[in-house]
């Protein structure tokens, strides 16, 4: 009978165990309404280095430390963290479809996992570049972590998965928040914009006085270039 009783957890384990969940991950961060000078980020570029399969995200283990359930997200990781910028860049206001805006944001993934062992962890590293469409140099640049526990129930046996999944979905929109609300990436952002604003409106003038445009036309398109301000 011990014996039995015995073997009901690995019975459990093997009941369990080993299966595959393809998730999907969303930015449900905030966003961000501190930027004075808006649409200034027309592309997200992300490059994925952890050096993981393509779409890994985590793993559900026992208590032997044995996989039990694999998450894995729809898309490869770093198209589902592209989009993550993207959505957060719209949210707040910043993002683009100008060819003319000034930067182009470049996100490279050093960490981006979750697991269940004995608690739920997930962790978001990445290392942001805001770099001038213009002349390809970086104006910004930073590493923003996020690294969130929670308590489970002993081992990962009866670990949920879309529980865990929701981490990992919140750790990395907790990373892409700090980077909105930093305010040396604020400061880079907006100078490059009012720089953007200044170049225009010198072209603008240049057009006036070379007689190439009206003096209504002139003042029609100063106006609509200051009200980006």
């Amino acid at each position: 009978m011990k014996n039995r009783l015995a073997l009901i957890p690995l019975l459990l384990i093997s009941i369990s165990g080993c299966s595959t969940h393809m998730t999907k991950v969303d930015y449900e961060g905030a966003g961000s309404t501190y930027h004075d000078n808006p649409s200034s980020i027309n592309n997200v570029v992300v490059t994925d280095q952890r050096g993981t399969d393509s779409n890994w995200l985590g793993a559900i283990r026992g208590g032997y430390g044995n996989v039990l359930k694999t998450l894995k997200t729809e898309q490869s990781t770093d198209i589902v963290v592209d989009k993550m910028y993207t959505d957060a860049l719209s949210k707040s206001g910043i993002l683009s479809d100008s060819k003319d805006a000034p930067y182009e944001l470049r996100v490279v993934i050093t960490k981006y996992d979750c697991s269940y062992y004995f608690n739920r962890e997930a962790h978001a590293h990445v290392d942001i570049s805001l770099v001038d469409n213009r002349s390809s140099v970086s104006k910004f640049s930073k590493v923003y972590k996020s690294d969130e526990t929670e308590g489970g129930v002993g081992a990962g046996i009866f670990g949920d998965v879309d529980t865990l999944r929701l981490l990992a979905e919140a750790t990395m929109s907790k990373t892409i928040d700090k980077m909105l609300d930093d305010p040396e990436f604020i400061k880079a952002l907006n100078s490059g914009v009012s720089v953007g604003v200044s170049d225009r409106l010198n072209q603008l003038e240049s057009l006036y006085k070379d007689g190439h445009i009206s003096e209504k036309e002139y003042k029609e398109k100063r106006e609509e270039i200051l009200t980006e301000l």
